[in-house]
């Protein structure tokens, strides 16, 4: 582009491969050279001339090490997580597949099938491995030989096999391609979510503001064998609020609209419209990293951070699932409005996606918030996807979570007012704080946990109410270690309610509704404030019935 005009431009490359990266001037400024990767994510140096023309691709003929070199044979028994590091501290990568960082850690990561060889500086080389939350992730270090080769064998010990209990696993929030280094298909997705542990993954078509990308993949799937992935869109409506839309056939348009943005900015359209369509072709609509910010969402200065359509379309029954943990937002203040929402018997079910940017190397690993299932019968699409709306699930950044109260699991329902026996199981690979049994959003006990990794059995027996729900929370701190990638160390199971679906404790829902009622009001404020002298009847008529049927649940 020109220095002095830099608006209008000249695009010199014929795309090759993927994309252009690090372009540099040649010493005699006649070439321009960059690299770019190709199908399995190597790089190749290549250039062009100034004024365009033929790209080439420049051959190395040798690489200057400086230290001596020697190989490692990495062996795991299985997919897994990997961070290798030289004496130094210098991370070691592999010759092919994408490398990325965990910024919670500090840690370069990549994944290995079960058999990786490496060419490291000789040595002593240390290899870190962890393979999702049930396994106990291990560091071995070897010395490796100038000239020669060692290997690293490690295998690591598992604290609870979820699939074995009839668990499964999902992500339901994260991106494929987002504008990074490299130009994903779907088939790189299965080497890290096999290395994760992950049966599910469900990545997002989302617009990077100004273009709408990978349309082209929108219907490639694996929907027959584990782990299976599947075709998502985030809906972007920014002032409204982010949807996704899990399981449909057929996008939805326009992906974005409402205040700030250039077209579409003063469309009177609600998210439930998407929402609709979703539903209107078998499939499930969620609320993305919901709750932002630190503060409570029902304190005064904590109400903005609630989207501003979600209540509304909370009440009126128009989503299925919230996105209770999310690597871009509040778990603490998302729950809150989550046990609001169940106290009014809404039926929101809870969900987790990391929003990862798969194509970003500065990214966290799928996964590292997701969402366990427990399908009835075989474990297949559409029985994980039933399963994921009525509640048989928990969401965690790490600790795993087995619930039994009177014989009945998240998503059940339990005769209420009876006293019956309550096992907890909990098994974590990090730190935890406190376990707790809550009851309509309030402990009825909570206990320490014991040091990582641990795996932990409280039972107890306890005198049930007669109307709402309990389930189990676990509270720790941030990311100390592998496996996790988290701001902090959180799980949560679905509701087992008490009677019958959706029952409620009087107090408990006269509390909850006067709270939602005061969230739509601020939420309504920023609505007009938003869109301004712009006519929005369809949008005040939603926020009309949402108020509406909130005085009803009030009585």
């Amino acid at each position: 582009m020109s220095i002095e005009r830099p608006g209008p431009s000249v695009l010199l490359h014929a795309r090759t491969r993927g994309r252009p990266l690090t372009p540099a001037w040649s010493a005699d400024g006649q070439w321009i050279y960059f690299s770019e990767g190709d199908a399995s994510q190597r790089l190749h140096l290549h250039r062009i001339g100034v004024g365009g023309g033929t790209v080439s691709e420049q051959v190395i003929s040798r690489w200057d090490h400086v230290a001596p070199m020697g190989r490692l044979l990495v062996q795991t028994g299985g997919p897994a997580r990997l961070n290798v590091r030289d004496a130094s501290g210098h991370p070691i990568i592999p010759s092919r597949g994408m490398v990325r960082f965990d910024g919670e850690n500090g840690l370069t990561y990549f994944y290995s099938s079960g058999t990786l060889e490496l060419e490291v500086p000789s040595g002593e080389v240390t290899v870190q491995v962890a393979r999702g939350f049930g396994a106990v992730p291990q560091t071995v270090t070897r010395t490796v030989p100038a000239g020669g080769s060692a290997v690293a064998e490690v295998r690591l010990q598992e604290l609870w096999v979820p699939q074995r209990s009839g668990w499964y696993s999902g992500d339901h929030h994260f991106h494929l391609n987002y504008g990074g280094q490299f130009d994903l298909a779907p088939g790189d997705l299965e080497g890290p979510m096999r290395g994760e542990d992950l049966d599910v993954g469900t990545p997002m078509l989302a617009n990077l503001h100004n273009r709408f990308e990978n349309q082209d993949q929108w219907t490639q799937s694996s929907l027959g064998a584990r782990p299976m992935f599947g075709f998502a869109q985030e809906v972007r409506s920014h002032f409204l609020g982010h949807v996704g839309l899990i399981g449909t056939h057929d996008l939805f348009w326009p992906w974005t609209w409402g205040p700030g943005y250039e077209a579409y900015g003063r469309d009177d359209r609600t998210n439930a419209e998407a929402l609709a369509a979703g539903r209107g072709q078998g499939g499930l609509g969620i609320y993305v990293h919901p709750v932002s910010g630190q503060t409570d969402p029902f304190s005064p200065q904590g109400l903005g951070a609630i989207p501003v359509e979600l209540v509304p379309d909370a009440v009126l029954g128009d989503f299925d699932l919230l996105e209770v943990v999310c690597l871009w937002s509040n778990s603490i203040g998302t729950t809150e409005l989550w046990y609001r929402l169940l106290n009014a018997g809404l039926n929101v079910m809870p969900s987790g996606g990391t929003d990862a940017m798969t194509d970003l190397h500065r990214t966290m690993a799928l996964g590292a918030t997701r969402v366990f299932v427990r399908p009835e019968g075989a474990m297949t699409w559409p029985s994980y996807l039933a399963a994921l709306k009525s509640g048989r699930s928990f969401v965690t950044t790490g600790p795993l979570i087995d619930l039994t109260v009177g014989g009945a699991k998240p998503g059940d329902v339990l005769p209420a007012g009876r006293e019956v026996e309550v096992s907890l199981t909990v098994h974590s690979t990090v730190p935890v704080d406190s376990i707790a049994f809550v009851v309509n959003g309030r402990a009825l006990w909570s206990e320490r946990a014991p040091a990582a990794p641990f795996s932990t059995t409280i039972t107890r027996r306890v005198k049930l109410p007669v109307g709402g729900w309990v389930g189990a929370r676990v509270v720790g701190p941030a990311a100390q270690r592998w496996p996790s990638m988290a701001y902090m160390t959180f799980a949560h199971t679905a509701p087992i309610w008490l009677g019958e679906r959706l029952s409620t404790d009087a107090m408990a829902r006269r509390s909850a509704v006067a709270e939602l009622q005061r969230a739509l009001d601020n939420a309504e404020q920023r609505l007009r404030a938003g869109y301004g002298d712009a006519p929005i009847p369809k949008l005040l008529k939603h926020f009309a019935s949402a108020r509406e049927r909130l005085a009803e649940l009030a009585r």
